[in-house]
């Protein structure tokens, strides 16, 4: 009995997965969006609410959906890399390698402080939203770099 209920719940998350796909995939071409690669990840407590990730080259696009209802705009659109020379410091460093070993969504905000850049790395798979609200970010990979590239800081921090 066991097997059965275990089986039938996977067939099921299998079969919610084919459609939420699906469903994001046609609101993307119904919205004109062009995409690479497209993925539904699953968010805690409803088996059928889904984060929408559309690889589109240079961006994602995300937007938070159920699997029963096409995805509305807006889609939140996420840069890549902003090509910076800090940027490009933080990622070369040893915390910068490992972590995007580990993401597979990547995204970079770079912000100016002063002499000190900010740069920080997060992976779209980990934001968790309600509707449009973002709820929590975790696993965010800060780093404080000074205008000769030296790295000052680099942490793991929660948004």
């Amino acid at each position: 009995m066991g097997l059965w209920i275990a089986s039938g719940y996977i067939g099921f998350c299998a079969l919610n997965h084919t459609i939420a796909v699906h469903q994001l995939e046609t609101a993307a071409k119904q919205n004109r969006i062009l995409f690479q690669r497209v993925a539904a990840i699953p968010q805690p407590l409803l088996p059928v609410r889904w984060s929408g990730i559309l690889d589109a080259g240079l961006h994602y696009y995300q937007v938070p959906f159920f699997s029963f209802q096409k995805p509305k705009p807006p889609f939140q659109v996420f840069t890549k890399t902003t090509g910076s020379y800090y940027e490009q410091r933080a990622r070369a460093s040893e915390m910068g390698l490992l972590y995007f070993w580990f993401a597979r969504y990547p995204v970079v905000e770079e912000k100016v402080h002063g002499r000190i850049h900010v740069i920080e790395f997060s992976d779209l798979r980990f934001y968790i939203r309600l509707h449009r609200f973002p709820v929590r970010k975790p696993f965010v990979l800060h780093f404080k770099i000074d205008e000769a590239g030296n790295i000052l800081e680099s942490r793991f921090t929660r948004i």
